[in-house]
């Protein structure tokens, strides 16, 4: 028997720059970022800058601003950035890319420079079938802008959220990345529903469904049999009459979600930057207050189940933000990404010093 031991598996590296007037922590945060990751993207790559745009009403949301500076660290490289995201499974500003991209010239992401595409298509609908082995899913439906991308970078801004407790890294990859058949899978079980008040049976749910689903008589009956969860129904019917069955479990949502998230970065690499900045009660899909005293600064990891970690343990969201959802256990999401493989929770965090002080 050899007498060598093994060492220990080496922590995942989160950086955290603390929370310092912004003048200061967007220089500490391009200089991390030109030292330790100007490589990781080469000239020619599409590299998908996946973040939340904000909801129509939210300010709270990552600036443009902070989007620019943090893009200019490669400016010198032929690096195809593109900023992304997906369109919403519910009704409202963002459902279709239309309607979304039109919000977003609104929240002045169009002054970054860099071209914005909405990855999952005109409808949502636009999206691989990437096979992972998990617990829920051997396949996870992800945006085809998504997928096509050589590379990501994923800006987050952590928050409370009602069916996850919070929303951070993890969501941002498995709901964000996903298209409107994966955001249907993850908060549902059942097929979707028609609010019989509202249909007008105009007939075009059933023109849109794939699979024959739906017919019409005085209004839409969809065949929970036959139904394959598309939810094309659901983004073309004129009236919104066609309704999620928001059902799921906020642990089985958690697990789904994880998953969806393991899909996502599939095969490239992947820097994470997420922003403790500015955290409010829900999440950027909602106008929401923002819960005072909390600005933590800055995580930057390659590795997300880490970065969800760190930013958990550095807001005391025990402390801090349980009281807002106390049936909800947050960690259900973390503990299974790092079960599939997603990341580690065992985490080294390297604070940087004020600038003034030291070589950061």
């Amino acid at each position: 028997m050899s007498n060598i031991q093994e060492a220990p598996p080496r922590k995942s590296i989160v950086y955290h720059i603390p929370y310092v007037e912004e003048g200061r922590f967007i220089p500490l945060l391009k200089r991390l970022l030109r030292e330790n990751w100007y490589n990781l993207y080469g000239s020619g790559d599409f590299v998908a800058v996946k973040l939340h745009f904000g909801e129509k009403g939210v300010t709270t949301h990552i600036k443009p601003h902070w989007v620019k500076e943090i893009l200019s660290v490669w400016a010198d490289k032929r690096v195809k950035f593109f900023l992304t995201d997906t369109v919403t499974l519910y009704h409202g500003a963002r459902m279709d890319a239309v309607m979304y991209l039109n919000l977003i010239r609104e929240h002045g992401f169009d002054t970054i420079g860099v071209p914005i595409i909405i990855a999952d298509g005109l409808r949502g609908d636009e999206g691989v079938d990437i096979e992972i082995n998990g617990q829920f899913y051997s396949y996870v439906n992800i945006a085809t802008g998504i997928v096509k991308s050589d590379a990501m970078l994923v800006l987050t801004h952590f928050t409370g959220h009602e069916l996850t407790g919070f929303g951070a890294t993890i969501k941002n990859l498995g709901m964000g990345c996903s298209t409107r058949r994966g955001k249907l899978s993850m908060h549902s079980t059942l097929a979707p529903r028609v609010v019989l008040d509202r249909c007008k049976a105009c007939g075009i749910c059933a023109r849109w469904c794939s699979v024959g689903a739906i017919t019409v008589t005085e209004h839409a009956i969809i065949d929970e049999q036959k139904c394959s969860g598309c939810a094309a129904c659901i983004a073309v019917c004129p009236e919104g009459a066609i309704r999620t069955n928001w059902n799921e479990s906020s642990a089985n949502a958690q697990r789904k979600i994880a998953e969806y998230a393991l899909g996502a970065v599939k095969g490239k690499p992947v820097l994470y930057v997420t922003f403790l900045l500015n955290i409010t009660k829900l999440c950027d899909c909602f106008p929401s207050d923002k819960i005072e005293g909390l600005d933590r600064g800055v995580l930057v990891s390659e590795d997300p189940v880490a970065l969800d970690m760190a930013s958990y343990e550095l807001v005391d969201y025990e402390a801090t933000m349980r009281k807002l959802r106390p049936e909800i256990d947050p960690l259900i999401q973390v503990r299974h990404a790092a079960e599939i493989g997603l990341g580690s929770m065992d985490y080294e965090l390297i604070t940087l010093g004020d600038v003034r002080k030291s070589g950061y």
